[in-house]
């Protein structure tokens, strides 16, 4: 039964990307939201791999990618402040 379930899941999602990618403005989106989210990555990966000095670390999950990937720098400044004043 949870077979069943998985496998009409993934065709409806398949064919509801498939509707999507048809429009050129969603493609458009969505091309943007992974370049972003892709930035975002790799800035998240700097900062942990330099750790600006102070041995900062920050978390790589999908609340901070989207938070860096949507505010760019800032939004990287602003999870870095978090980090070193609010959450010591």
């Amino acid at each position: 039964m949870k077979l069943i379930v998985i496998v009409v899941m993934a065709v409806s999602l398949l064919l509801l990307l498939g509707l999507f990618l048809r429009n050129k403005e969603v493609r458009k989106g969505i091309s943007w939201f992974m370049l972003h989210a892709v930035s975002a990555f790799v800035m998240l990966f700097l900062v942990n791999s330099t750790g600006l000095g102070v041995g900062v670390e920050l978390a790589v999950n999908p609340i901070t990618l989207i938070t860096v990937g949507l505010l760019g720098v800032p939004g990287l400044a602003g999870i870095v402040f978090l980090k070193m004043v609010v959450l010591i």
